[in-house]
């Protein structure tokens, strides 16, 4: 007897239980993944896409055409650290506080 057995849905062993609503949470798991994979195979796609023909360009014409392709990926770059070095030096506020004076 497998340890879930006592977890039943419709007859059928429920591996992951279910909700306080009787919904099966292995079912709503696999619902949502369908996003996440779709998400993750379009920025795949997308930077396909980008970077081949950007490459093929930098590699065909040679120094200029490479120089600016790389600059330009050297600017996208840095967005990403210019971020992460203003985001902790902004200053926090602190919640507000009613007076009862």
């Amino acid at each position: 007897m497998s340890q879930w057995a006592s977890v039943r849905c419709w007859g059928q062993p429920v591996p992951l239980g279910t909700d306080e609503i009787g919904r099966n949470i292995l079912t709503r798991m696999n619902y949502a993944s369908r996003i996440i994979l779709a998400a993750s195979v379009m920025s795949a796609v997308g930077a396909l896409l980008i970077g081949v023909p950007l490459g093929l360009l930098a590699g065909w014409f040679g120094r200029f055409a490479d120089a600016v392709v790389m600059r330009a990926m050297d600017s996208m770059l840095s967005i990403r650290q210019a971020c992460g070095r203003v985001t902790p030096a902004t200053p926090r506020r602190q919640p507000y506080q009613e007076d009862n004076a």
